[in-house]
């Protein structure tokens, strides 16, 4: 089984035709915690309906939109887990939880003002922006971004896209389109057993790209695992 499953993904991912443009953000991750700090690069790639998720030069996700999968590859240890976004909900709704609360079936409650202002405002990486609070929370957490004062040409239909890797929420994906464009700078706080984690991501790179179908096809020689359905979703930081 496991066997038929690895041809079937090598097969959707490389019959798609990749002609046109897609677009790449980068961001800068610093992660504070009690006696750590550590930093990596978080690269997003997205063309139509694929997107690759580089995590570290070992570690990367690639998302299929519109056969609804996605596979979290591990290249030191040649694995790979596959993900439904039919029977893997917790996976997808990971990304999206800063975005909205979840109620106790696991389903996320957009609210109708997703980036609710604080009232301050300064200049990330050469852009003036103004902090929002997000509504979500998860373990304790709080999440705010910086989002840019003046909207950036595309930029809410480029988040929106984004977003839509992991939820079909039309009306939720149309408050993104209106946002005015990609976080600046995402901080969130976690606290937990009398300590503080922090993770602040920073953009540093917003641009188009030509698409390329090989970043989108999995590896040769990498054993694929199915995950079980409504798995435990994987940890952001």
């Amino acid at each position: 089984m496991k066997r038929f499953y690895f041809f079937i993904a090598i097969f959707v991912l490389t019959a798609f035709s990749f002609a046109g443009e897609g677009f790449q953000a980068t961001y800068s991750v610093k992660v504070t915690s009690p006696g750590n700090h550590y930093g990596y690069e978080e690269k997003i790639t997205v063309c139509g309906d694929f997107m690759r998720f580089q995590l570290s030069s070992d570690s990367f996700l690639i998302f299929n939109r519109k056969k609804g999968l996605a596979w979290k590859v591990n290249m030191k240890e040649k694995t790979a887990i596959a993900y439904s976004f039919q029977d893997n909900q917790p996976f997808y709704q990971q990304f999206l939880i800063p975005y909205g609360l979840m109620d106790d079936a696991g389903q996320l409650i957009f609210p109708q003002v997703v980036f609710k202002r604080t009232g301050n405002r300064k200049v990330v990486s050469g852009v003036p922006c103004f902090e929002a609070k997000l509504p979500g929370e998860f373990m304790n957490s709080t999440t705010t971004v910086w989002m840019p004062e003046k909207s950036v040409k595309g930029g809410g239909d480029r988040f929106s896209h984004f977003m839509s890797f992991f939820t079909k929420n039309e009306d939720f994906l149309d408050l993104i389109r209106h946002a005015t464009g990609f976080p600046r700078r995402i901080t969130a706080t976690v606290r937990l057993n009398n300590s503080v984690t922090v993770n602040r991501q920073t953009l540093v790179n917003l641009k188009k790209i030509s698409c390329k179908a090989d970043m989108f096809v999995l590896p040769g020689g990498i054993k694929i695992q199915k995950a079980a359905p409504a798995g435990v979703p994987l940890k952001r930081f």
